[in-house]
């Protein structure tokens, strides 16, 4: 029995040290997704209307598409994270710098209004017309032709450029010596809670066996007393 109780000990610690390990690792990587989406767009809020706010892409009341291209190029070579889309005033996607085609002819607006009508600091995700059902950071501005408005500039901040190089990253150095650390520790834990646990259930192998052997001696006493 006591080297049962030595074993159930060493599995129930052995199990929760692997739950603990594996929930801590889950927090840090949702965690570390979360606060790279938050300062990604705390950082980028402002691109989409300075982008606008230049007056580049809108001449003699219409889209000047030389200008529109050549700001989605340079914009491309300077961040292959961002992704830019033209929308008219429906979410309609007129004109885009993205690779390939698009699964979504148009984005929900719901997410557009209320980036442009609040600056609480949290993380506002819309639609990413390259993959139908999946939300990202976004940078978004209304732009105006003449004295009317005719639709937004939308940025997606960390397009699919950023997710491969992100998927990439997986292997990094930094996540290999974070992911060593923790299986350092936690196999430290484990050795020395299996050793405090030997200690422990020594002394009550030392006790049973001392009851075992009185319990003994008292049944050879009674017996030889019946004799």
């Amino acid at each position: 029995m006591p080297r049962s109780l030595y074993a159930s000990l060493a599995l129930g610690l052995t199990v929760i040290l692997t739950l603990f390990g594996a929930a801590y690792l889950a927090i840090t990587l949702v965690t570390t997704r979360l606060y790279t989406e938050e300062l990604q767009q705390g950082l980028h809020r402002d691109l989409a209307a300075k982008l606008v706010g230049e007056g580049l892409l809108a001449v003699d009341g219409k889209i000047d598409e030389a200008a529109l291209a050549d700001v989605f190029h340079d914009l491309m070579v300077i961040n292959p994270a961002i992704e830019v889309y033209l929308l008219d005033l429906d979410g309609r996607i007129v004109r885009y710098n993205a690779p390939g085609p698009l699964p979504l002819e148009r984005v929900r607006l719901e997410p557009i209004e209320r980036f442009l009508g609040e600056r609480t600091g949290r993380i506002i995700r819309g639609d990413d017309p390259r993959h139908a059902g999946r939300e990202k950071v976004f940078s978004v501005a209304p732009m105006m032709v003449g004295d009317a408005y005719w639709g937004y500039l939308y940025v997606i901040l960390g397009g699919d450029e950023y997710a491969s190089v992100a998927a990439m990253l997986q292997e990094s150095y930094i996540l290999r010596l974070g992911l060593t650390g923790l299986a350092v520790v936690l196999a430290v834990a484990l050795i020395a809670g299996l050793a405090l646990f030997s200690v422990l259930t020594r002394r009550l192998r030392r006790l049973s066996a001392a009851v075992e052997a009185f319990t003994a001696r008292d049944c050879r006493g009674r017996l030889d007393g019946e004799i």
